[in-house]
């Protein structure tokens, strides 16, 4: 409980673990398929949008609690759980991608 001129209030935080699940996605030919946020040497990656791509087309054929979503972030590529750029070279250079996210949780 805290105290402000008088006035006591009190704060509760409730804490949620984001759901962490793994895909594997078969780009042959095709471009990833989306754009991507990230600070160089931070070890995450946001998924910002989802275009034409293997992603897309992975999400096309995936139930919907497996699809790749704008709001998950990429936490590693390939087992590479390093800086951003080696995650994003390993996505720009594998024909068949297996990526570590995560999601932020439903809270009701």
């Amino acid at each position: 409980m805290a105290i402000i001129q008088g006035i006591s209030w009190t704060l509760k935080l409730k804490m949620h673990r984001p759901l962490e699940y793994t895909v594997t996605i078969a780009k042959s030919a095709k471009p990833f398929g989306a754009l991507l946020g990230y600070q160089m040497h931070i070890p995450a990656i946001e998924i910002t949008a989802i275009r034409d791509g293997a992603l897309k087309d992975y999400n096309a054929t995936a139930g919907p609690e497996a699809q790749v979503k704008v709001i998950d972030t990429i936490i590693a590529v390939n087992g590479i759980a390093d800086t951003a750029v080696a995650m994003v070279e390993a996505i720009r250079s594998r024909a068949e991608i297996v990526l570590t996210l995560v999601r932020p949780p439903a809270v009701p």
